[in-house]
């Protein structure tokens, strides 16, 4: 009996030297696992928040947005989206549904009209800190000119439902839009009429 339990404890004894550094090494690729599941969380989230902060301090940027609050800044961050687009690229044509407004974060686009030949006429050039497209969105219409991007150019756009969220508890940005609007439609005014007088 004494010899019996000798070697079964020699063989639990081994089994235990065999086991132990297989449990030891499985415990610590499932803590490394768990560790590294933590970090790219932890680093996803810094990303998001870096991220955050640059597209918080870019809208800053643009003028038309420079009285709202921070509350309000933040509002836009979360509904609003960021995209980028190659030199060349047309963001809509006249008559197209329109679903968003566009503030440039960076790069230059035209404004154009489009005549029945295809002729283009080109009624405004923007860039960096400038908006457009907000027409449609404040009648519900469609497109009522065309717009090409001249340079690789990163854009915030926001929707219809947002846009008008946002102008309602803004009457100071408001105001700046009307004024802007307004400044646009005598540009074009005064372009119409000197092209009219050279054709004459």
């Amino acid at each position: 009996m004494n010899r019996y339990y000798g070697h079964r404890d020699l063989a639990c004894h081994q089994m235990s030297d065999y086991l132990e550094p297989v449990i030891e090494s499985r415990m610590k690729s499932s803590k490394l696992e768990t560790q590294g599941k933590a970090l790219t969380y932890l680093l996803a989230k810094l990303r998001r928040s870096a991220q955050y902060s640059e597209l918080n301090k870019a809208l800053r940027q643009v003028p038309l947005l420079e009285s709202l609050e921070e509350s309000q800044i933040d509002y836009l961050v979360k509904v609003g989206k960021r995209i980028t687009l190659s030199s060349g690229e047309r963001l809509f044509r006249k008559g197209d549904p329109a679903g968003c407004m566009y503030m440039i974060l960076d790069g230059r686009i035209q404004i154009y009209m489009e005549s029945s030949d295809g002729q283009a006429a080109m009624l405004h050039v923007l860039d960096c800190g400038q908006f457009f497209g907000e027409m449609a969105l404040l009648d519900g219409g469609k497109r009522s000119t065309s717009a090409l991007t001249l340079t690789p150019c990163v854009f915030f756009t926001l929707d219809r439902a947002s846009f008008l969220n946002l102008i309602a508890t803004s009457p100071e940005l408001l105001t700046r839009l009307l004024s802007v609007l307004s400044e646009r439609l005598r540009r074009t005014d005064e372009r119409y009429l000197a092209t009219m007088a050279a054709v004459a």
